[in-house]
């Protein structure tokens, strides 16, 4: 039944292999065969994990290898490890995934099985990978290719280059990346393995663009769209066309005439590709694939110098890479794993041929467990999980920072686009009042005229009779009626100019308004991140893994609200208190214990409806915790009150801490919070001016001590915000 099960599995008929699986269970139980019942289960929570459940099949594998290091089988305990670091991958926890592949590596080093070796090495250096710790990936890509020429399996030598030059093109060693691609590319050509080939091609293209072989790169891209798309590989070719699309944004003019393409149609023929990349990731719903659709958008944008667009794009692109599951990479991931669980299944076949007695069978696995047990080194696994928590966290911070200065790059040129429209607007004005200048030097000349025109009309009268004379004046009332008519028209048409200008005066001043709070607003997100970045470098200092990756993930929901609520001037009462309440508790865990708060809003309070600006009041909160408590040896509380004045016509915002109060906090020349820059309340400030300066309102902040007996024993941060009328 086990190998019924094994042969439909390697099938891939899922529901076939489950119940020959769910069969040898119940016959093992029967046995009171905790071992088989083990191996059943392990099966059973392989094909759970490519159905999409992992956090089922994590349970399972640990059950799994309770009973597998009770029996001493290393070799069937590092083959369910490695399962375990999978399921583990799929659910999202990394650094649980990487740790677990560690100690696989260790297990099957014990055993004389290369194959299993070998997929721990592939699987650490793909997990290290993913964490773009391309270093640590390189020592175990190599591992793994070593292991492989020793079995003499060609093919996965070739994949394993592939990976160590990947790895290698990373860590910018490009030369390096080339020559490694180049021994996986005879090796492809010798076992005649048309898709490893192409897929080395296709990482060669990047290399090729980066030393501006514009034309061969095109060439060979256009060469692999062909190919994947006669042989139906749709999230192949999803790639390749990213890539053309990408391609054809940083091509010369030379390009498109040498190949007879329309230059000015350039943007939408790459707009086009990436389409089409997107339609394919959506049927096939490969979020990775999606995600690296809208990461080159943002390229192709950038290259076209169309920065408010590569702005948005990029940082959709991050709001994506955070919350999507890249569920393809890790059904590669597993399958993977599955090639190499099932390696001697052959040999198990025959095995089972002589062996038909249940009893026989039984023995011989047991033998075998025997032969091959070691015990495990608990101390050593443990060490290494730490020191690997450690780097991820790191990384990951070094990662996510390089991501906000690029963001942030991004934002500057679209803000200086923006401001180049505003100029050429500036100068459309320019030229309305060389136009009204124009008009006044028209009138002006024609006052001339009729002034010329009455001069001979006096003339006119003392030289003729009354009956010219009467002509003369019939036809000097014309022309002067007629240049009366035209000087009312002119005056209409000036006011009219005028008042239209008027208009866009007062829109301009708007647009400038609105851009400069905006711009307060982006100093505000980068302010706050790196802020927040500090107290993370500090808390990581401390060592304590498991606060760290719960700070880790308070952190990161964080600067997604974060980015979310930057989108607009302004947003709901109750999703500033959530960013709030989640800024204090990341402090609080910081100072362990000296920071206490609480957040009284007042059932009157509709915080749903009330509309505020983003990050109005998270400055005034860190200036209380930073200046007011942190000198403090036992720390203090901070107590947030939210509520409608008594006239219900506006909202009354008081933050009250009982720290040392203002004019200590200035005297105090603690190293502590020397160095802590506050500029989050000069800009709130300013911020708030600019409100309201651009809706007409009055709203306003109160600082001032809490004093009792003469003592200071607190500071109380009211803000006051009057309803729109």
């Amino acid at each position: 039944m086990q190998l019924e099960g094994k042969y439909y599995f390697l099938s891939y008929k899922l529901d076939s292999a489950l119940y020959f699986f769910e069969k040898a269970k119940v016959y093992a139980t029967t046995l009171n065969n905790k071992f088989f019942v083990a191996r059943a289960n392990s099966a059973i929570a392989s094909i759970t994990l490519i159905k999409g459940k992992p956090k089922e099949a994590i349970e399972i594998f640990k059950d799994c290898i309770k009973v597998f290091e009770a029996e001493k089988n290393n070799e069937v305990l590092g083959a369910t490890l490695v399962n375990l670091s999978n399921a583990y991958n799929f659910s999202g926890d990394r650094m649980s995934a990487l740790s677990t592949a560690i100690e696989s590596l260790t297990i099957n080093n014990k055993t004389t099985n290369k194959d299993y070796i070998a997929t721990s090495y592939y699987l650490i250096g793909s997990l290290y990978g993913i964490s773009s710790q391309f270093s640590e990936a390189l020592k175990y890509h190599k591992g793994y290719t070593d292991t492989q020429k020793e079995l003499g399996n060609l093919s996965n030598v070739c994949t394993g280059y592939i990976a160590i030059a990947n790895d290698y093109f990373q860590l910018q060693k490009i030369d390096s990346s080339i020559f490694i691609y180049g021994e996986a590319m005879k090796i492809a050509k010798e076992i005649k393995n048309e898709n490893l080939a192409n897929k080395i091609s296709n990482n060669l293209i990047q290399i090729r663009s980066n030393q501006d072989k514009t034309d061969n790169t095109i060439t060979e891209l256009l060469r692999l769209n062909k190919y994947y798309l006669s042989n139906g590989m749709d999230n192949e070719r999803g790639l390749i066309l990213c890539k053309l699309a990408l391609a054809y944004s940083s091509v010369s003019l030379d390009y498109f005439k040498k190949n007879g393409l329309d230059f000015a149609k350039r943007e939408e023929m790459c707009i086009a590709y990436l389409e089409e990349a997107s339609t394919i990731a959506n049927n096939s719903k490969n979020y990775p694939l999606s995600e690296e659709v809208i990461r080159y958008y943002s390229l192709v944008y950038e290259n076209q110098q169309n920065y408010v667009k590569a702005y948005e794009s990029y940082k959709k692109y991050i709001i994506w890479r955070d919350s999507a599951t890249s569920e393809n990479r890790q059904i590669a991931l597993d399958r993977i794993t599955q090639k190499f669980y099932y390696t001697k299944i052959e040999d198990s076949l025959k095995l089972i041929q002589t062996n038909t007695d249940g009893a026989l069978q039984k023995q011989f696995f047991l033998n075998k467990e025997q032969e091959q047990s070691i015990l495990l080194q608990n101390k050593e696994l443990l060490l290494n999980k730490q020191m690997l928590l450690s780097s991820n966290q790191e990384l990951a911070l070094l990662g996510k920072d390089k991501e906000l200065q690029h963001l942030a790059y991004l934002k500057t040129q679209a803000d200086l686009q923006t401001e180049q429209l505003l100029k050429s607007d500036k100068e459309t004005q320019l030229t309305l009042v060389q136009k009204e200048k124009y008009l006044e030097t028209a009138k002006v000349n024609n006052l001339s005229k009729e002034n010329e025109l009455n001069i001979l009309k006096r003339k006119q009268i003392l030289g003729y009779s009354i009956g010219i004379l009467a002509m003369l004046l019939f036809g000097g009332l014309y022309f002067f009626d007629r240049s009366k008519n035209k000087q009312i028209q002119l005056k209409a048409a000036l006011a009219k100019e005028k008042a239209e200008q008027q208009t866009k005066e007062a829109e301009f001043q708007k647009s400038v308004s609105e851009i400069s709070l905006s711009a307060l607003r982006s100093q505000m997100n980068p302010h706050f991140i790196f802020n927040c970045l500090n107290s993370i470098k500090l808390f990581t200092a401390q060592n304590d893994s498991e606060s760290a990756s719960n700070y880790l993930t308070k952190f990161s929901k964080l600067i997604r609200m974060a980015l979310e609520n930057s989108r607009s001037n302004t947003i709901n009462l109750q999703d500033e208190i959530k960013a709030l309440e989640l800024y204090i508790q990341l402090e609080a865990m910081r100072f362990k214990g000296k920071l206490q708060y609480k957040i009284n809003v007042d059932k009157n309070v509709a915080t749903d409806f009330i509309e505020i600006p983003p990050m109005l009041l998270q400055p005034y909160v860190e200036n209380a915790i930073w200046h007011g408590l942190m000198p403090k040896e036992d720390g203090g509380n901070i107590e947030i009150d939210i509520k409608n004045n008594e006239t219900n016509d506006a909202l009354i915002i008081a933050i009250k801490d009982d720290g040392v109060g203002r004019k200590k906090a200035a005297e105090i020349g603690n190293e502590k919070i020397k160095d802590h820059k506050s500029i989050g309340t000069k800009v709130t400030g300013e911020r708030l001016a600019l409100i309201n300066k651009l809706f007409k309102t009055e709203a306003s902040v109160h600082t001032e001590d809490v004093i009792k007996n003469n003592i200071v024993e607190g500071t109380i941060v009211t803000v006051i915000i009057p309803f729109s009328k």
